[in-house]
């Protein structure tokens, strides 16, 4: 069966389906029938609060909501790239507590971004399969995708074009570090001391002067922060911080690229 003619079979049952449960339900049975993975779950990006939160989970009762930036479906999410991962007890990313919660072992997880028009609207994960996720599998999950982006739009928060989709642009191609309390930062460049900028603090910056929070290692490895005033500067090249709120004793820093 060819790419096109799958997508025209699963659009075909899909428009037999009047809920979206039902619809979502049918695009991660052929995920897993394709894959041969064992669990499958799409999440959508909920802006307000600043969650993925899971439309469709195998194996979990309820709604999963994660912080938008947590484990290796965040950053699929913030990255906009697959992750393919057959070894998850050396991967850096990913979180246990979800493990921990459900009593489910992840070996291995194969994670997708839901895009459209390059904005970011969920991700579809697979968990789960004998020897692993392969490249070919990537594939066909990649064919599912725009099926599922049509379904999300109407589900997805209105996304606002404005100074915030440059900053969106800006931080895309920065490193991402997730670290042990489980919260993604990016790394800023020519500091004193290594500091990072959480990433969700990161997306609601703008011209205007913010109070926030500079996390970074001190002796002992303790994890601290301290507050800071930060904003973007006019070309959206650099970001600017100061210790002092005020427009003047601003400096320029970038942040590390990958």
């Amino acid at each position: 069966m060819t790419a096109n003619e799958l997508v025209d079979l699963l659009e075909k049952k899909i428009l037999k389906e009047t809920s979206l449960k039902d619809k979502l339900s049918i695009i991660a049975s052929y995920a897993k029938k394709l894959t041969k993975a064992e669990r499958c779950s799409i999440f959508i990006f909920d802006k307000e609060k600043d969650q993925l939160q899971s439309l469709y989970s195998d194996g979990i009762k309820g709604t999963l909501k994660l912080k938008s930036n947590v484990g290796i479906v965040g950053y699929t999410f913030h990255k906009k790239i697959a992750v393919l991962e057959n070894n998850i007890s050396k991967s850096p990313i990913f979180c246990k507590a979800v493990d921990q919660k459900s009593g489910y072992t992840t070996k291995h997880v194969l994670s997708i971004p839901i895009l459209k028009d390059n904005k970011r609207l969920g991700v579809i994960q697979l968990l789960n399969k004998e020897n692993g996720f392969t490249s070919r599998d990537q594939q066909y999950i990649n064919i599912l995708v725009s099926l599922l982006s049509s379904l999300l739009i109407p589900q997805a928060t209105n996304v606002h074009k404005s100074l915030q989709d440059d900053v969106d642009i800006y931080l895309e191609d920065k490193k991402l570090y997730l670290m042990e309390d489980g919260n993604a930062y990016y790394k800023i460049l020519n500091m004193q001391r290594e500091y990072y900028i959480g990433a969700d603090k990161c997306y609601r910056l703008d011209l205007e002067i913010k109070e926030i929070a500079l996390y970074y290692y001190a002796m002992g490895d303790e994890f601290l922060s301290k507050k800071v005033y930060v904003k973007i500067d006019d070309q959206i090249e650099s970001i600017l911080i100061s210790e002092q709120n005020g427009n003047e004793n601003f400096e320029k820093y970038s942040l590390e690229k990958d």
